[in-house]
């Protein structure tokens, strides 16, 4: 029996088992979370194992993704070595003199016409090409792996590290959220939002699963575990001194997120009234004042590095190599945030990134997250219910959860300013914290719902056809995609998931 199909039979036997769980009736609509006995661990564990093993996998399935063709978007493999080597450019031997030359190597349709060959999606500075996506993968993985192993990481397998630390650090803060506000909350509503929403927050990682979605991934993955760290320091840790070296990790950990991709970093807004409700209540004493800059001061650290990292590649600090990437764009002249924004672009960007309208063709087309995500409907709708409204108010919430949207906007204006064109896979860099407000919407409506068992059920029943388009979109064939490069990749999908059996 071949691992694909063991790994299909899983798949089937999760699916069916959920199914089942989340039928009208069942007991786990009534099993609160505070009375949970050894099985209900068990099949929480379960249930996070087995989606990270299928999602794996499926991340595995196309060629061109999953090392079988060793040169595709090898960058991060390539700039460790150089790293090794003692310098911050790729080592290429095959630098074409005419790019040197052209008084705008940026220009694509000047390299175009005087047939210049060059190395796509990277920097070129100077002379020589650099690796403008997130470095910070490369220091929490690419190197250690190479130094202790004497082999290069795979740039899919960091992925899949990252994607299964984004998942597991999902059902994590979701967990410590429930036992601080949703006690009560039916082990079936938490399962299932842990399981959609992690899935929610990584659908196209798993479809473009390496460079692009590495430093997104890890990203995604700091940046999770740092919330995780920030909520419990306020809302569930009684000891001061641990809740500050809470505070400390998450700190760390959410500036290593602007090494990976900046936009997902601005989600460390959200700190701020996090650090407000901290405040509430406690003495604020200068001793006080002093433990909490120190516990900030991995932000400051890691900001220094990160520009110490750029001024010596491109005599900027505040330069991720960005402007100077040969793509389609020549943003070598884009100027500062400020003279790019344009608040007419950042409306059209905004409605394009939450409701932009989906069309039908052969695949389902892209949208709105609000058409990709369904579920995210739900907790809107719940944020809208005036009881719903009031117990937000009753926790004193209402800052963190308007900052969790106002940033996830936030994110959106950036990504219109800086971007050339918006792409739909940029909507990871803010789902994350729409699915944190989802999380408490949906709670707190739980809490007031007349019907309670009825309401879990159609939260689980919500989620299971947010997952049916999460998977038509990973099999949207579009330029890059699974099923475009590689179209017997359909058959591939089908024998896994007919356990091995299409064709026979």
């Amino acid at each position: 029996m071949t691992g694909s199909v063991i790994v299909g039979i899983l798949f089937w036997l999760g699916l069916l088992s959920l199914l089942i769980l989340v039928r009208p009736g069942a007991g786990i609509h009534r099993t609160g979370c505070s009375r949970l006995k050894r099985k209900h661990y068990l099949l929480i564990f379960t249930v996070m194992v087995v989606w990270i093993a299928g999602m794996a996998k499926v991340m595995s399935l196309p060629p061109n993704w999953n090392g079988e063709n060793p040169e595709h978007k090898d960058q991060y493999e390539r700039i460790t070595e150089s790293f090794l080597n003692g310098h911050l450019y790729f080592d290429y031997d095959d630098v074409d003199p005419k790019l040197n030359a052209m008084e705008n190597p940026y220009d694509r349709e000047a390299r175009d016409r005087e047939q210049v060959c060059y190395h796509w999606d990277h920097a070129f500075y100077n002379g020589h090409y650099y690796m403008y996506f997130g470095v910070v993968p490369v220091f929490l993985l690419f190197l250690p792996f190479r130094v202790i192993t004497g082999y290069a990481l795979p740039t899919l397998y960091a992925t899949q590290i990252f994607a299964a630390g984004f998942t597991i650090g999902i059902f994590a803060l979701f967990w410590n959220l429930t036992k601080k506000f949703f006690q009560d909350l039916p082990l079936s509503i938490y399962l299932d939002l842990a399981l959609i929403l992690s899935f929610t927050c990584l659908r196209y990682t798993i479809k473009f699963p390496i460079l692009y979605q590495t430093a997104v991934s890890a990203g995604l993955c700091l940046a999770i575990w740092s919330m995780f760290c920030f909520t419990k320091a306020v809302w569930t840790e009684k000891r001061e001194n641990k809740a500050i070296l809470l505070a400390a990790l998450g700190s760390l950990l959410g500036g290593l997120v602007f090494g990976c991709r900046p936009t997902i970093a601005l989600g460390n807004l959200v700190v701020i009234p996090l650090l407000i409700t901290f405040l509430k209540g406690r003495q604020v004493t200068i001793g006080l004042i002093l433990r909490l800059a120190a516990a900030a001061l991995p932000y400051v650290v890691v900001a220094a590095l990160l520009m110490i990292y750029n001024r010596a590649r491109f005599g900027n600090p505040f330069e991720f190599g960005q402007s100077y990437q040969l793509t389609i764009t020549d943003q070598s002249s884009y100027g500062s945030f400020w003279t790019r924004l344009d608040p007419a672009a950042a409306l059209n960007g905004i409605i394009f990134s939450f409701a932009q309208s989906p069309t039908v063709s052969v695949w389902l087309s892209h949208g709105g997250v609000l058409w990709e995500c369904p579920i995210l409907v739900l907790g809107f709708a719940a944020c809208a219910d005036q009881l719903t409204k009031r117990k937000i108010r009753e926790n004193h919430l209402s800052c963190f959860l308007l900052a969790l949207l106002l940033t996830s906007v936030l994110i959106v204006v950036f990504q219109t300013a800086w971007s050339p064109k918006l792409l739909y896979r940029y909507c990871e860099d803010y789902l994350w914290l729409l699915v944190i407000l989802l999380f408490f919407a949906v709670g707190f409506r739980h809490q007031e719902a007349e019907k309670p068992e009825r309401y879990a059920g159609g939260v689980c029943w919500l989620s299971v056809a947010s997952f049916f388009v999460g998977c038509l979109i990973i099999l949207i064939q579009e330029e890059g995609s699974l099923t475009a490069t590689q179209p017997e990749l359909i058959g591939k999908i089908v024998g896994f998931l007919s356990l091995g059996t299409h064709g026979l």
